[in-house]
This record gives C-alpha cells, structure tokens and sequence, in this order.
C-alpha cells in the first residue's frame, strides 16, 4: 500500500513540475504573427550613432589623419563612413526611416513573411500610426529594435514577443536578411494574426 502512495505521490509531482511547461508552450503557440517595428528607437539611435562619430573627429584625430592617413589612425575606418552618412543633407533619423521603408517592403514582398502582419510605432513626438498600424498595435506582438548605423552597410537588430524575456539579436543583417530572419521566427512561433 505504501509503495502505490508512493508511486501516485510521484506521478502527482512529475505532472505539477511537468504542467507550467505545458503551459508555456502552449501560450507559445499561441503567439500573434505581428511585428512592430519601434521606429523611435532607431531614429535615436541614429542620432546617438551620429553624436558618436563627430565625438571621434577632434582637433588632434584631423591631424593625425592629415599626417598619418586615416587607415594609420585607431578607428578611423570604421568611423569615417558613418560620418559621412552623419554629416550629408539627409539627418540620421530621415536615414532610418528610410531603411525602414526598404525593410517594410521586404517584409510584404518576402513569401516567408505571409500570414504576419506589420507595422511601425514612431512614437508618441511623431506622426500617428494609421488603422491598421493601431489594430496590429493593439493586439500582442513582436517588438523589433533596429540598432541603425548610419553609413553601414548592414544593422544590428534584436527581436521580443511583447512581455516575454528571451530576445533574439542579429548582427551585419540587411533589408533582406532581417526580413527573412524576422519572418522565419514569427510565423514558426506564431500564426496568422486574427482579424
């Protein structure tokens, strides 16, 4: 008798410790095919990126660069074609939205990326989202962060379903790759957005 207590003892145990996995892949499968992009966070980061690289360029860095050439100088290479992204007509934050543009259009153009919806939030100091930006907005989604540079050739990206701690980065990524990155991970781990 006592060894049957025991054995439903353990069988209770393995389902209490067994049952919240349960739950979270459930709640994992449930998740919504919609990706936002937070266009404010670019365009700051644009910004920040751009504040940087003027830092770079003081008085003693010129000199060195006129004297030594900009590949003998310590980080010259890598700052000076963000500098002269920073330092065209076009602002940093004009430059982001212009890749966000480009990457919007891979996402509707890109087969991986059916059944997802998507959007961008410029944030509460920009232009208000259109209906159907707020009606992706207002349900759960994916929240992706584009660390963008200007002047790189490819940018740094991280990806989160909204509430939820695990991130996925990813690095030197273009238009393209990011979108078929990002669609590969939303449609696998979700489905298509309600109506």
């Amino acid at each position: 008798m006592r060894a049957r207590a025991l054995a439903l003892w353990f069988v209770g145990l393995t389902c209490w410790l067994t049952l919240p996995l349960a739950i979270n892949d459930a709640q994992a499968a449930r998740r919504n095919a919609a990706v936002v992009i937070e266009s404010a966070w670019s365009a700051d980061f644009a910004v920040s990126g751009c504040v940087q690289a003027n830092a770079f360029m003081s008085e003693e860095t010129k000199s060195r660069i006129r004297t030594f050439g900009c590949g003998a100088v310590a980080g010259c290479p890598q700052v000076m074609p963000r500098l002269t992204a920073c330092t065209s007509p076009l602002d940093p934050k004009a430059q982001a939205r212009q890749f966000e543009d480009r990457l919007m259009a891979e996402f509707a153009t890109d087969p991986a990326c059916k059944g997802a919806a998507f959007a961008r939030d410029y944030g509460w100091r920009a232009q208000e989202p259109s209906a159907a930006e707020q009606a992706v907005m207002s349900r759960p989604h994916w929240q992706l962060s584009i660390d963008f540079v200007a002047g790189a050739p490819a940018q740094s990206w991280a990806l989160q379903y909204l509430g939820e701690d695990d991130v996925t980065h990813g690095e030197g990524a273009t238009e393209a790759k990011i979108a078929g990155d990002v669609c590969a991970i939303v449609v696998r781990q979700g489905g298509a957005p309600p109506p």
